[in-house]
């Protein structure tokens, strides 16, 4: 008998801890709701974006490439610059060209030992801050 009870705590503590990342996530998007929103402070909250930079990541794109750059260009646009900004990652075909030919800022980027979109990112993410920087560009709120 007392060899049932054992194994019944066992059993019981064994489906206590799978339920609790499921717990711990429950707990935080209630201690999410329940806090108070964090907002833009005031002088920000009513000033249109000065520049919306749309990032495309792309690698070998080369057939729909334009749609996706025509169609974002023709999206309706808040007041300020807009601009679609294509990183060609490691492209062995026409992205880039097409990119170009249909209105985007193009940056290429070839390395092959990191690939992929997160390298993709960063490194485009980077060049906007470094033209932030220096006045090249200017994004929302600085």
């Amino acid at each position: 008998m007392e060899h049932l009870s054992i194994m019944w705590a066992i059993l019981g503590l064994g489906i206590a801890l799978l339920s609790l990342p499921g717990t711990l996530e429950l707990l935080l998007l209630t201690l999410g709701g329940v806090l108070p929103s964090r907002r833009l402070p005031e002088t920000y909250a009513n000033q249109a974006p000065r520049h919306i930079a749309v990032v495309v990541p792309a690698h070998n794109e080369q057939a729909c490439i334009s749609r996706c750059v025509t169609n974002l260009l023709s999206c309706d646009k808040p007041s300020g610059k807009f601009s679609v900004y294509v990183v060609a990652d490691n492209c062995t075909d026409d992205t880039a060209a097409r990119a170009e030919a249909a209105g985007a800022q193009v940056l290429v980027r070839h390395d092959e030992q990191r690939r992929g979109k997160g390298y993709a990112l960063d490194y485009v993410f980077n060049i906007l801050l470094k033209w932030r920087r220096r006045g090249t560009v200017s994004l929302y709120g600085q």
